[in-house]
């Protein structure tokens, strides 16, 4: 009998800890999922930066072209 309640609060321990590494185990899927979203947020932010320094320097290249017309004039 005593080796059966000894058995007993092994076998709970043993439940417990694997409920403990479960919890842990969705804690760090929680945290991957967070972490990939932000990433694909800071690439939309890269992105979109980017963008703004091809469209500046487009401009900025027109800009000096007008410059020199009308330095012409």
């Amino acid at each position: 009998n005593q080796q059966e309640v000894m058995l007993e609060q092994m076998k709970q321990a043993k439940d417990e800890e694997i409920e403990d590494m479960v919890k842990a185990a969705n804690d760090l899927a929680s945290l991957f999922k967070e972490l990939s979203v932000l990433v694909i947020e800071q690439g939309t932010v890269l992105d979109r930066i980017d963008y703004n320094v091809e469209t500046a320097l487009m401009n900025t290249k027109k800009g000096r072209k007008h410059l020199v017309k009308a330095k012409e004039y």
